[in-house]
């Protein structure tokens, strides 16, 4: 199973100098995902970033894939696990294994590109 985490980020403003277009970027970062009961652990393994609203037409950026060779043994510090208190269509509540309180919420039921 897949689990993407996106950020969208907007550059105040710039919409008023780029004729009203919205200008931002997304990041993506992709993980592997195991559901056992109400846990979920993820664990890093791929990102991307889309620049949007420019005036140019930049392709996505993806960081490069590190060889196998240097992922052994570093799934631990990629990895992380999520005990799902709440759960609705559109709100996830989690407590994390460092003891933080994650609320997730949709923003839209739109799908979101996967790294590749």
């Amino acid at each position: 199973m897949r689990c993407n985490n996106v950020v969208t980020l907007a550059a105040p403003g710039a919409e008023a100098l780029l004729g009203g277009r919205w200008v931002g970027a997304r990041v993506c970062l992709g993980h592997q995902c195991a559901a056992a009961g109400r846990t979920l652990r993820i664990t890093f393994d791929r990102a991307a970033l889309s620049l949007t609203g420019l005036p140019l037409n930049l392709p996505t950026l993806r960081a490069p894939e590190l060889p196998s060779s240097l992922l052994e043994g570093t799934a631990a510090l990629r990895s992380g696990s999520f005990d799902v208190t709440y759960l609705s269509a559109h709100v996830r509540i989690t407590r994390g294994d460092r003891q933080e309180l994650r609320v997730y919420v949709r923003a839209s039921d739109e799908l979101v590109e996967e790294p590749e």
